[in-house]
């Protein structure tokens, strides 16, 4: 009877011993799923980790989260060495009042300047924190020699197409956000800017300003349409309506959504991704100057309203150190800088391809060794004086060049 239970033990536990090794076997062969993969296998794809625990320093994106933390509440009045765009591209975040923080190594650094320093002590030690920026980092950290390029803290459009293609979708959004702005409104621009605006686009006149910006609108909507199945009738667009939302479009504007949260609503916010400053834009305020979405800044200085018009300055609206508003910092630059602000970049690109050329484009090759002379320091004072000459410009001296070798 002993003998009897004992074999029955050992064959129930050897059964049982079998069935483990097969569910292994089972567990092991069977094909494994999105949902399982990760638990069995080390080197699986795992969710996407803490971007500012990584060191990414070609990321763009990475780079423009690290922008986002930062703040006029706790990143206020800072001098140019220590601009939020050169912190970030050296990767550290905005963690604190007038601290930064390094998420790979877990270095801090206070940034904080004495009030009380004058300007010659204030600038020593921004100097010197602006060297803390690479050697605060440890040792180890990835940080501390792979800093993102400069160009990331710049506006570089290397063609006017790829201009082009940036203020489209910055038209694009706006319509799809706010498509009552380019009605006729309360909105208009500031006289300085419009004058500015329309010595850069070479027109001399509102009426072609408005027909310019009309039909760099129609472009940016035909566009749409071969991706949309929305049509818009841009003929529902009144000329004087277009003026203000296309020159946020051009100086680097785009809509970020309504703040009442309702689509057509009369509030909407306007953000810069390379300052990070975002503000509240209103079509029917026209009693008082608009306030700035963050609390801790002033009001826009040429956002100002009459009693019959609400005036806008975009330039004004962003930060000092905005590229584009600004040519390369000192500390920025390099080889490669194409040192002119962003809003003058797009607003070459319009003239090139919406306005008649009648200026230097169209002049006729050189002939002789003076024109030739006389070609090449053309395009040195207009690079000078900051305006990049037109491609067709800079091919024709090249040509004589060739030709008169």
């Amino acid at each position: 009877m002993t003998s009897t239970t004992t074999k029955s033990e050992h064959g129930s536990s050897l059964l049982s011993k079998v069935d483990q090794v097969m569910a292994r076997w089972k567990k092991a062969t069977a094909p494994l799923t999105a949902k399982t993969s990760h638990e069995f296998i080390p080197h699986a794809v795992q969710a996407p980790k803490d971007v500012f625990t990584q060191c990414h320093p070609n990321n763009r994106a990475d780079f423009q989260a690290r922008v986002a933390t930062f703040s006029s509440i706790n990143w206020f009045a800072k001098p140019t060495e220590l601009n939020l765009l050169t912190c970030a591209r050296f990767g550290w975040i905005n963690s604190g009042p007038d601290e930064l923080a390094c998420k790979c190594c877990g270095q801090t650094l206070s940034c904080r300047i004495d009030s009380r320093l004058g300007p010659e002590g204030a600038k020593k030690v921004a100097e010197g924190l602006r060297g803390y920026l690479t050697s605060h980092h440890l040792d180890t950290c990835p940080w501390k020699h792979n800093p993102s390029p400069t160009s990331f803290a710049q506006v570089s459009f290397w063609t006017h197409d790829s201009a082009l293609i940036e203020v489209h979708a910055a038209i694009q959004q706006t319509i799809a956000t706010w498509p009552h702005l380019f009605l006729p409104s309360s909105l208009v621009l500031d006289d300085s800017f419009r004058d500015d605006l329309q010595r850069q686009l070479g027109v001399s006149c509102d009426q072609e300003l408005e027909s310019t910006l009309m039909a760099l609108t129609r472009q940016a909507i035909d566009a749409t349409a071969a991706t949309s199945d929305h049509s818009i009738n841009v003929d529902t667009f009144h000329a004087a309506g277009v003026v203000v939302p296309i020159s946020l479009a051009l100086c680097g504007w785009k809509p970020v959504g309504h703040a009442d949260g309702a689509k057509g609503g009369s509030d909407v916010a306007f953000a810069c991704a390379q300052c990070n400053r975002t503000w509240h834009l209103s079509t029917t305020t026209a009693d008082k100057a608009l306030p700035s979405k963050d609390a801790s800044e002033p009001a826009p200085k040429r956002l100002k309203a009459t009693a019959a018009h609400v005036t806008l300055h975009p330039l004004d609206e962003h930060r000092w150190y905005c590229p584009w508003v600004r040519t390369v910092l000192p500390s920025e630059r390099s080889d490669d800088n194409i040192d002119v602000p962003g809003w003058l970049q797009c607003a070459q690109a319009v003239k090139a391809t919406y306005v008649t050329k009648t200026d230097v484009s169209t002049e006729e090759l050189p002939t002789d060794e003076n024109d030739q002379v006389d070609s090449q320091c053309g395009i040195s004072r207009m690079v000078e004086g900051g305006i990049a000459p037109h491609p067709s410009t800079v091919l024709s001296a090249v040509q004589a060049l060739l030709d008169f070798a």
